[in-house]
């Protein structure tokens, strides 16, 4: 699955079960997200907004990245094409999304987020979406 940022994001703050869920379901591999690195960018971005004192918001950038190093993807021609091409077509997202969609395409996997909105407004543009719940429930 690839992960977007708000997946991450809400993975990282928000405290609620299906989270936490799933969560433990990636820590004990028995599921496996790939994050494009430009969702942990907007993450960072995300919380440079937050006003954090820089060497509390520092330590808290190298928690992000050293818990979610093994997932991180980096982007190449191909995936940047065809987010372009994905971000043209759909107005409605940003390219961070397209990126992701772009990855999801690539690697043959499903697109993952916590946005219940656009899940239902990329589903029914053609692309394979997850939410959360749609994960939980297969575990369950």
């Amino acid at each position: 699955m690839i992960a977007d940022s708000d997946l991450i994001r809400n993975m990282l703050f928000k405290d609620d079960e299906k989270l936490l869920l799933l969560r433990e379901l990636l820590e004990k591999g028995t599921i496996r997200i790939d994050i494009p690195e430009i969702a942990i960018f907007e993450v960072c971005k995300e919380l440079f907004e937050l006003n954090i004192p820089t060497n509390s918001l520092k330590k808290i950038i190298k928690l992000v990245i050293e818990y979610f190093e093994l997932f991180i993807i980096k982007t190449n021609a191909e995936v940047l094409s065809d987010a372009v091409e994905i971000y043209k077509s759909l107005r409605d997202v940003r390219f961070c999304t397209a990126i992701c969609l772009a990855f999801a395409k690539n690697f043959n996997e499903f697109y993952i987020t916590t946005d219940i909105k656009l899940a239902k407004y990329l589903r029914e543009n053609g692309f394979d979406v997850l939410t959360v719940d749609d994960v939980i429930k297969t575990f369950r």
